[in-house]
């Protein structure tokens, strides 16, 4: 039914912990879930052995060993036996609540998005089919409200062309997510936001691995500007409220708050900006944004 893939960073020291914690989680989501480590750092190949799960080794990456996307989605794509793909970084933990949005979406071409809790862990937790009922509620109860909303740590999406053919941002640095949603809203993809519904839990973590960071303390530094070269500049980074749908336990349905119409109208000439300039009066630029208000 659906393909979890990941490309871990190196199994050592709290990294380690939260990775296991977090495959851990997925496990738990059924047999009907394909699980993909992607990568040849310290660990991964040992740890997708013991836990029986697949893994992609030779994975490209850039000047600085940093792993690219565009390879690893490739790479995932073809491997995937199933139709609906989820890519979630590895400090992810995920509910069972992810199944609950995927029998609602699955039958349309989308991207589905959730904004994070995060929470600081230091110990395994040892996910299993006893505790896992009361676990989840407490780390959630424990964890921060939502994370801005461009924080997108899971992408669900159904496999298609658009989706999966992306430009060689380096895993783990900022904006490729963004770029992510504007090119699914470009190709007249729906995005949803199941914030209301699907449980991810960022476990708080350093930014030691990021070897050309500016300050040690985060991911700036010159793969964050390629990044975000890549991705088009700062027009191009869109957000979890450019989201066209939502998601909830009642149900699906299309965003229409009066609030974004604006940010609607900004969208739409970002996306298509050729057809935009056909619309030279502000009245029938509003009048087509509000029928346009699926994008």
């Amino acid at each position: 039914m659906l393909t979890i893939f990941t490309c871990p960073k190196p199994f050592n020291g709290h990294t380690a912990l939260i990775q296991r914690n977090a495959i851990e989680s997925w496990l738990l989501l059924g047999a009907n879930v394909q699980i993909i480590l992607c990568g040849d750092d310290d660990g991964v190949a040992e740890v997708a052995q013991e836990y029986g799960v697949e893994h992609i080794p030779r994975i490209e990456c850039n000047n600085y060993g940093t792993p690219l996307l565009n390879s690893i989605f490739s790479n995932a794509a073809k491997v995937s036996r199933n139709r609906l793909l989820c890519y979630v970084n590895s400090d992810i933990i995920l509910g069972k609540d992810l199944f609950d949005a995927v029998r609602i979406v699955k039958r349309w071409h989308f991207v589905v998005v959730a904004r994070r809790r995060c929470i600081d862990i230091d110990r395994r937790l040892y996910f299993n089919k006893s505790n896992n009922v009361d676990l989840l509620p407490q780390l959630v109860a424990r964890a921060d409200d939502f994370d801005l909303v461009d924080a997108i740590d899971m992408i669900l999406f159904t496999r298609c062309v658009a989706l999966v053919a992306i430009p060689g941002f380096a895993v783990g640095r900022p904006a490729w997510d963004n770029w992510f949603l504007m090119n699914a809203l470009k190709h007249w993809i729906p995005v949803v936001d199941a914030t209301g519904m699907i449980t991810v839990i960022h476990q708080n973590h350093g930014y030691e691995h990021v070897s050309e960071s500016l300050d040690g303390k985060s991911w700036e530094g010159p793969e964050a500007d390629e990044n975000r070269s890549l991705a088009g500049g700062w027009k191009s980074l869109f957000t979890i409220d450019d989201s066209t749908h939502k998601l909830t336990k009642d149900g699906m349905c299309a965003i229409s708050e009066s609030e974004r119409v604006w940010r609607r109208v900004e969208r739409m000439a970002m996306l298509r900006p050729l057809f935009w300039r056909l619309c030279v009066c502000w009245k029938i630029r509003y009048f087509l944004c509000r029928i346009f208000s699926v994008l």
